[in-house]
């Protein structure tokens, strides 16, 4: 029996998903002229990450979150097709209404961080959507989000965010 040389296999270069999700986040902060702070970790460790933050002191807000885990459809012409769960928290006081919170933490903070997220997603060299109207997600306004008596997220501050859903994303292999 003798033994032929192996065709040349083509294996893709993963493509960190988390890397560059964490890249656009620096550049929303970028042009929003302020900090944010980035987290991807699963729901349980998100929690335990803030709260070893409260023991340090460490400012927390405004923070995107990537939640872990979520699939990536690899492709053949395209490194994948990826679905995230996305939010965007900041913190806020128990005491006041809906009204006011979206004066108060909505407009000022959250909304113009989701629109700079969305077009610095689009100006990623890596993601294949090139206009924040053709990136499909749902979004929703999570108001009063933090503490366990508003939800079962288990966070133990009180925020308000922007949750995007269903985060569809196309990747190419190389920029």
């Amino acid at each position: 029996m003798s033994l032929t040389k192996p065709k040349q296999l083509h294996l893709k270069e993963p493509v960190y998903v988390a890397d560059v999700i964490g890249e656009v986040v620096e550049r929303a902060a970028a042009y929003w002229g302020s900090a944010i702070n980035y987290i991807h970790d699963s729901r349980k460790q998100v929690e335990l990450r803030l709260q070893n933050k409260d023991r340090n002191k460490s400012v927390k807000y405004p923070l995107i979150v990537l939640f872990h885990d979520f699939p990536e459809q690899i492709g053949i012409d395209y490194y994948a097709d990826v679905v995230l769960n996305v939010i965007i928290l900041t913190d806020t006081k128990k005491e006041i209404f809906s009204d006011d919170r979206y004066d108060r933490t909505f407009k000022p903070t959250l909304y113009p961080i989701y629109g700079w997220f969305m077009k610095c997603l689009a100006l990623h060299p890596m993601i294949v959507q090139t206009d924040p109207g053709n990136i499909s997600a749902m979004k929703y306004d999570r108001l009063y989000w933090g503490t366990q008596p508003a939800g079962e997220q288990g966070l133990n501050d009180y925020v308000d965010g922007i949750e995007l859903v269903n985060l569809k994303l196309r990747f190419q292999q190389e920029c």
